[in-house]
C-alpha cells in the first residue's frame, strides 16, 4: 500500500494491495493476465464499494482515488480481488484510515 492515512475527499491519492505469490510457482510471471481485478472497500459505516484496480508492478492491485471514493473519515477495510485463468485470488484484508478535514 502506498499509503495507509489518507484524508477524506483524497483524489489522486494510490492504494497499492500485494498479492501473494503462490508457493507452488502456478503464476510466476505474475499478474499480468489477470482479469476482473478489483479492490472491495468498506467504509466505518458499513457501505461496500467494489473499484475496478489497474495491474502495478508484477504482484500488486493498484487504485488511484477520484472525486467521491473516499466520502467517510474513519478506519476503512480494503480487498483486492482478481481471476487469473481457472484460479480466483485475493489479497489479506488491509485496514486504511482515513481522516477528517477541518
Amino acid at each position: 500500500m502506498t499509503a495507509s492515512i489518507f484524508q477524506k475527499g483524497d483524489i489522486g491519492a494510490s492504494l497499492l494491495l500485494a498479492v501473494k505469490k503462490r508457493s507452488d510457482g502456478d503464476w510466476e510471471t505474475g499478474l499480468g493476465l489477470a482479469t476482473e481485478t478489483e479492490i472491495h472497500m468498506t467504509s466505518p459505516s458499513g457501505v461496500k464499494k467494489v473499484f475496478t484496480a489497474a495491474i502495478a508492478e508484477i504482484y500488486k492491485l493498484k487504485y488511484v482515488f477520484e472525486s467521491g471514493d473516499l466520502d467517510e473519515a474513519g478506519r476503512w477495510r480494503a480487498q483486492g480481488a482478481f481471476v487469473l485463468g481457472a484460479f480466483s485470488g485475493r489479497t489479506d484484508v488491509v485496514t486504511i484510515d482515513v481522516r477528517a478535514n477541518v
